[in-house]
């Protein structure tokens, strides 16, 4: 029985019609199901059973899994979450939430198009019930791959552009007048801990002062014009409240600008460093090629500049070559214009997202479904399931079609984020400066609004983003409102579960982008929602990252990653011959991210042993 599982994974199957694309041979999960095929052998003889509940699993949960930006290889992705799953089902109590076993590659026709096919992989949920294992639940994984989508990668130039973009976008969302800038000032609103109803008068009158009457009264815009606005529109306590929330909004604007400068020289400072280093080594080496470098003396020869110039501009090169695909991913999805041709290769990406997780709810075979999107992922299979549910609201569908639709968005129970850049993208990309009110409030007043039918008094998927202070791609997600009215004060309009978390490869950022999966208490709440279709309070604060290096450590580091950066400034204006002032900066470099990484690291290994008590 193993043998014929085995041979099946390697079966060729084609991919979804159109545009001659390629077959796909499930290569990439051979070796693990057929660890898997020995794995059941050894847990109570399942496989032998399988005859007689052959059939019965009729319905199923489909899982559907949009990859990270990159050029993995398709499926790959998908076959190290359900690794991931499997590794977690093994440390679950086999008699509550059990374990996965009997992986397999299957191919299905298309419920819309019966003309195209696409793979899947599938397994089943075991439990072992009055001491013997039973199956108990049918899983499909679905990957949505957009990685095919081809498109020409961003020159340096263009690069460059684009990072002056963010940067200039930056200082202009941080020194402008109260009234410009309000989708970014609302997000900094939703991160306030307030009552839903006091949040909505607040939004109110927010609105209320950037309309055509209060752009006249208030030319200016300034928030002692808000402030006085607030004074005239609202009395007793009411008024008093919403000046209260108004100030604390402001200082909390303040504070968000602060923490992203200070986030932007701490990502600064290591890749300095690493310059720096490459350059000192090379300098260094040369000089001993062409001379003994003299550090009583000023000048060297310049043959050792040159080299060390060359060399560093090497490394440059190489590490623009190996993030080149990966920055021109991300340059597409925030292309905001519609004409650009970046812009066209996200919309093809939304829609095949949008396409599979509408053909898999149509299903009626598929009960519940869970979404799961990890990096750039995490935004192309939100924003195509938005869509999804803002289709339901369409005026001209009938009330049969729309009642359809309604019952398929209202399948998907679970989203999850992990590793997103869902906020940092609004908040740098999404910026208008509502200067035109008009167009703002219909293009740019809330592009992530988690409206009927899918949110409703009935609840809606419950949205879980996993973050790492650590991961510079992720963040809090806070830009995800639900338009539902709450039924009172202690309603809350915020959509998500921000979870923070220490991933595998902390504090390393590009290790700790992709170790999510390989974080057992982030899994575990992954498992728990895809087994059981709940969530517990206690799962997710086991997972949570709470760190604990002081304030005064934390203000010790920033002090030194500035003195660093003066550092090298001084070197330049003075002379980047000295050899004495070439090793200072070096080993003031050494010695930053030496403390750095040991902080870090010291907070990192404190949490993994109080998760693990």
């Amino acid at each position: 029985m193993a043998a014929a599982q085995h041979q099946n994974v390697h079966r060729s199957f084609a991919t979804p019609t159109g545009g001659g694309r390629r077959k796909l041979a499930f290569s990439t999960l051979a070796v693990f199901v057929a660890s898997e095929s020995k794995a059941t052998e050894a847990s109570g003889g399942c496989l032998q059973n399988k005859v007689q509940y052959e059939g019965a699993l009729t319905k199923y949960t489909s899982i559907i899994f949009c990859h990270g930006i990159g050029s993995p290889r398709e499926y790959l992705g998908a076959a190290n979450f359900i690794d991931a799953l499997d590794r977690q089902g093994n440390r679950e109590n086999p008699s509550e939430l059990g374990y996965i076993r009997e992986i397999s590659s299957e191919i299905e026709a298309s419920s819309k198009d019966k003309g195209s096919f696409r793979n899947y992989v599938e397994f089943t949920r075991f439990q072992r019930i009055q001491g013997k294992p039973r199956p108990v639940k049918k899983y499909r994984v679905y990957e949505a791959y957009w990685a095919g989508d081809q498109h020409k990668n961003s020159g340096i130039f263009g690069v460059l552009l684009w990072t002056l973009k963010i940067a200039f976008t930056f200082i202009l969302t941080s020194a402008s007048r109260w009234r410009k800038y309000p989708t970014h000032k609302r997000r900094v609103l939703n991160k306030i801990k307030v009552s839903g109803d006091l949040r909505r008068k607040m939004e109110k009158r927010y609105s209320e002062f950037y309309n055509s009457d209060n752009r006249e009264r208030f030319p200016k815009g300034r928030f002692r014009d808000f402030q006085k606005y607030l004074s005239e529109s609202s009395s007793g306590q009411e008024r008093d409240n919403l000046q209260e929330l108004a100030s604390a909004w402001r200082r909390g604007l303040k504070k968000d600008n602060l923490e992203a400068f200070l986030k932007a020289v701490l990502v600064s400072t290591p890749l300095l460093a690493i310059l720096v280093f490459t350059y000192t080594f090379f300098f260094f080496v040369a000089s001993k090629l062409v001379g003994t470098i003299e550090f009583d003396f000023l000048q060297i020869e310049v043959p050792s500049q040159i080299l060390a110039f060359l060399a560093t501009l090497l490394v440059a090169s190489g590490a623009w070559v190996l993030s080149r695909r990966l920055i021109s991913d991300v340059m597409a999805w925030t292309t905001m214009h519609e004409g650009h041709e970046r812009f066209l290769t996200r919309e093809r990406r939304v829609n095949l997202a949008k396409d599979l997780i509408q053909d898999v709810l149509l299903d009626n075979n598929c009960t519940r479904c869970v979404l799961v999107g990890h990096s750039l992922g995490s935004a192309i299979i939100l924003d195509a399931f938005l869509r999804l549910n803002s289709h339901c609201r369409a005026t001209n569908i009938s009330e049969a079609d729309r009642e359809k639709s309604v019952a398929e968005m209202r399948k998907v129970s679970h989203i999850f984020t992990i590793g997103s850049p869902i906020q940092k993208i609004a908040r740098v990309f999404y910026a208008d400066s509502g200067e035109n009110h008009r167009y703002h409030r219909v293009r740019h007043s809330n592009p992530y609004l988690l409206d009927q039918p899918a949110w409703g008094e009935h609840g809606g998927p419950r949205i879980v983003n996993f973050w790492s202070r650590y991961d510079l791609v992720s963040s809090e997600i806070n830009c995800l409102l639900q338009a539902m009215e709450s039924n009172g004060d202690e309603g809350d309009a915020i959509g998500v579960d921000n979870i923070e978390v220490a991933p595998i490869g902390t504090p390393f950022p590009l290790a700790a982008h992709s170790g999510y999966f390989n974080d057992p208490f982030s899994m575990a709440v992954i498992y728990q929602s895809i087994a059981s279709g709940n969530l517990s309070e206690a799962r997710m604060h086991r997972a949570s990252f709470n760190s604990e290096i002081s304030g005064w450590m934390k203000i010790i580091l920033t002090a030194l990653s500035i003195l660093f950066v003066a550092s090298i400034a001084l070197w330049i204006s003075i002379d980047v011959n000295d050899g004495w002032l070439t090793a200072g900066v070096a080993s003031m470099a050494l010695i930053t991210l030496s403390a750095v990484f040991a902080v870090i690291r010291l907070d990192y290994r404190r949490h993994r042993g109080d998760a693990k008590d």
